[in-house]
């Protein structure tokens, strides 16, 4: 290869994007560069073009995957997929994390599918509230976070020239039809204005239509079954099993009143042409004795994708690398921005071909650090093996974005005599080891990224990428408690829970477990055979260990001087086996919430369990006994051991062995027993979907709820059993719950069941637009939320209110109401 060197400040780094304005979440930055044919052939895929896309959606699970999966993979587009909101207000189907812990999860799984898709991922971060009738009430809910300024604040710095979202006009969701009313403002407003493609209604004929069935030929799949591999990481959101469910066989989409193509037409580098001819001219570049000008630099871009040779591919890329770094340099100082991050973003395919092409591997010496307080800061070995035909220089050029703010590089060692850099001839190996620490002040986190931004020079070219190197921060000793908080009866009663130990391996501990809590509680083993105080071995070899205890709570545990419960706290630490000795510091505090309510103690309680917890632990904490129903406890054991069995909510979702039991269950309450069942999903319940009906009489659901968390209650029957006992159900007690009253109300049921509530749901009216006034809408007033029925001898009781959401709150209230549902009607205590 023979090139001529022109440009002295083009052998500057490339850098995949890390620092932004917005917080992104780019594929290359979760792992060390790829290599191999895969990635250099997508790396040339993408060299061949500057489109830029964005994919607008509102929810982590939203249909987006298949989109952006053939525009990045098929066409090689750069893609960044907005997410409105976090999805922090859906239901979870596999655990009791609601909220904010839901909101963390449901992040990691979102990045882990942008992964499989290779592409960018962006959160707008509006707040998921759950679901909305109309589009105005989730704008008035958003107004604090200003959406529509954030919305053209990322089109405004990302300047995308396609944007799609699979949502459209009429979305039943207000949440998904408020942010495309947004999106479709917003690209209002942006000049110039991208294409635009929408979702298509069903029956709606599309103008666009992207195949899914199409084979990825470098991965051996199609789209769609890459797709649903991306859609099954949203684990939390219950993805559907199979693939003809999950993810449809082609994507239609829809553009008004506009050319109707996807690729056609749009901007890109080639719209300045005639200034780069000039440039070129310019700068006389010369390739293998060859003038450099548009027409070659187009026709090499172009066939790249077709160069599918390793490495002698990696030899063009460095030469177009050389030649794009001058004309971007050009672009700069001619203030065409646009076009400088065109060739950007091309450059920074080219680099990471050669990076692919050229035979340099790269991986940590682990896969994970423990960062252990007191101890010396880490030595990161960064382990490097040349299998191609270039010498390489690789070195290590400083931390970026907020690993500059958390850490500072304390040491550095390379191989060949540089401290800096490590130099590899082909065939070589090689190390560099970085030493770094947490600047002074900077509180530690459970687990911290360093992202460190390298170069490799090959060829008289330096390219950049980045490497992320995550650590988990281990203190010497931590101690967490489970449950940690819960509601507990005002009147006292003996609690359980456990607390778990944990340290580094290595460390030997032992001390004394103490509490620090109101006056009169009392700490004690939970086996009568252990003894107290209670001693923690934590040997050398283990890193952690569960500790089973029970608390004593005096009777009427409130502070004298206050007239109503108040929260009261219990610390556990570990002190010295000795007097002078000492234990490391650590602590943990349980909160426990006091309720005055009446419990029937002595009621057993089967639980058929779902995939919530948040009840079973209320239950438990009240000091009710709970007995959890699993196959073989269903299928053979008498179920007239218990008072009560309570399915819990959406338990017949994935346990196919509770419908074939659901004939046991019924005749467990015409024998006498009393079944209560709590909301379902109609495709989970109904007698078409399950095959059997586990109700006494006729009852369907459908899919109406009521939304909001303030909606009216009326109570039909007052003096019903449902409401007075063990406990008097006030109308404080509909207060201060959140996110939603009722999921899959009933839509058709018998006249045998006895209505116990009215709800009336109340939304606000769409607007013409996203700033017009408030105007309430209210609906039909609801009355199934709460049935109950006589079956023979037992009792009924099916409860479309979402209790484990209220309860995961410590709502007084919930639990009051919780506990009158699993009460017998002819409950008086003993048997």
């Amino acid at each position: 290869m023979q090139i001529r060197r022109w440009f002295t400040a083009a052998a500057g780094l490339i850098l995949a994007p890390v620092l932004c304005a917005t917080p992104v979440t780019h594929p290359s930055e979760s792992e060390t560069p790829r290599t191999g044919l895969l990635a250099f052939r997508q790396a040339l895929l993408d060299a061949a073009t500057d489109t830029r896309v964005l994919i607008v959606a509102t929810h982590p699970d939203d249909p987006y995957r298949g989109l952006a999966l053939v525009l990045r993979r098929r066409y090689g587009m750069r893609v960044r997929v907005l997410v409105a909101t976090r999805g922090e207000g859906g239901q979870n189907a596999v655990g009791s994390e609601l909220g904010a812990e839901l909101r963390e999860i449901r992040t990691a799984e979102t990045e882990r599918a942008a992964r499989i898709l290779d592409v960018e991922l962006q959160f707008l971060d509006l707040p998921d509230f759950g679901y909305c009738r109309t589009a105005a009430e989730a704008l008035d809910r958003w107004r604090q976070q200003m959406p529509l300024t954030r919305l053209r604040q990322v089109l405004d710095d990302y300047r995308p020239d396609l944007v799609l979202t699979p949502h459209r006009p009429g979305e039943p969701h207000g949440q998904k039809r408020a942010v495309f009313h947004l999106l479709e403002t917003a690209i209002g407003l942006t000049s110039p204005r991208p294409r635009f493609f929408r979702g298509v209604a069903k029956g709606e004929k599309g103008s666009l239509s992207l195949d899914l069935e199409a084979l990825i030929r470098d991965l051996g799949k199609t789209y769609r079954e890459v797709a649903f591999e991306a859609l099954q990481q949203h684990v939390t959101q219950a993805p559907p099993s199979s693939l003809e469910e999950g993810i449809d066989p082609q994507i239609q989409l829809r553009q008004e009143g506009k050319t109707n193509s996807l690729y056609e037409g749009l901007p890109s580098m080639w719209s300045w042409e005639t200034d780069i001819s000039a440039w070129l001219e310019a700068l006389g570049v010369e390739v293998d004795d060859q003038q450099v000008d548009s027409a070659w630099l187009r026709r090499n871009l172009s066939k790249l994708p077709e160069t599918y040779k390793m490495p002698e591919g990696s030899h063009r890329c460095l030469e177009l690398l050389t030649v794009l770094r001058g004309l971007r340099a050009r672009a700069s100082a001619a203030g065409d921005t646009d076009l400088a991050d065109r060739l950007q973003q091309r450059e920074d395919a080219l680099g990471r071909a050669v990076l692919a092409g050229i035979g340099i591997h790269l991986r940590f010496e682990e896969a994970e650090t423990e960062w252990i307080e007191g101890q010396p800061a880490p030595v990161q070995t960064l382990l490097v093996s040349n299998s191609g035909s270039w010498p390489v220089a690789i070195a290590v050029d400083r931390l970026a974005a907020e690993s500059s703010q958390r850490f500072q590089q304390i040491g550095m060692s390379g191989t060949n005599g540089d401290p800096h850099v490590v130099r590899l001839r082909p065939g070589d190996k090689g190390q560099l080891a970085i030493q770094v620490d947490r600047r002074p002040g900077i509180r530690p986190r459970a687990t911290e990224t360093l992202v460190m931004v390298c170069s490799i020079e090959v060829r008289g070219e330096k390219i950049g990428f980045a490497v992320r190197r995550r650590f988990k921060d281990m203190k010497t000793l931590e101690i967490e408690a489970s449950p940690g908080r819960f509601l507990a009866d005002v009147n006292g009663k003996e609690q359980r829970f456990s607390l778990r130990f944990r340290k580094p391996r290595g460390v030997a501990i032992s001390g004394l477990l103490a509490m620090s809590g109101p006056l009169g509680c009392r700490l004690m083993p939970e086996s009568d055979l252990d003894k107290a105080p209670i001693r923690v071995d934590l040997p050398a070899e283990s890193t952690d260990r569960q500790v089973s205890v029970r608390v004593s709570l005096p009777r009427d545990w409130r502070r004298p001087d206050q007239n109503a419960p108040r929260s009261v706290f219990l610390t556990f630490k570990l002190e010295p086996l000795q007097r002078g000795g000492t234990v490391p510091r650590a602590h943990c505090i349980v909160q426990i919430d006091p309720v005055r309510i009446q419990v029937p103690h002595g009621v057993r309680i089967g639980l058929l369990k779902g995939p919530d917890e948040t009840v079973q632990r209320t239950l438990e904490s009240l000091g009710l006994q709970v007995g959890l129903l699993d196959e073989d406890t269903v299928a053979r054991e008498s179920l007239d051991n218990y008072d009560t069995i309570l399915v819990d909510s959406r338990a017949l979702r994935r346990r196919e062995d509770l419908r074939s039991q659901v004939g046991r269950l019924l005749a467990y309450v015409r024998r006498g027993g009393h079944l209560v069942v709590l909301y379902h999903k109609d495709n989970e319940f109904n007698v078409d979907a399950v095959g059997d009906r586990l109700a006494p009489y006729p009852l369907t659901l459908g899919t109406e709820r009521i939304t909001r968390e303030d909606a009216p209650v009326r109570v039909l029957l007052p003096k019903h059993r449902l409401m007075t006992t063990p406990n008097v159900i006030v109308p404080a007690d509909w207060d201060s719950w959140v996110q939603e009253r009722c999921l899959y109300l009933p839509a058709v049921y018998s006249d045998k069941y006895e209505e116990i509530l009215s709800m009336r749901e109340v939304s606000m009216r769409e607007s013409p637009g996203i700033a017009a006034p408030k105007r309430v809408l209210e609906f039909a007033p609801q009355r199934g939320a709460l049935l109950y029925a006589t079956y023979e001898k037992g009792s009924y009781v099916y409860c479309a209110l979402v209790l484990h959401r209220q309860l995961h709150n410590y709502h007084h209230g919930a639990a009051r109401l919780l506990v009158n549902l699993i009460t017998p009607p002819r409950w008086k205590g003993g048997r």
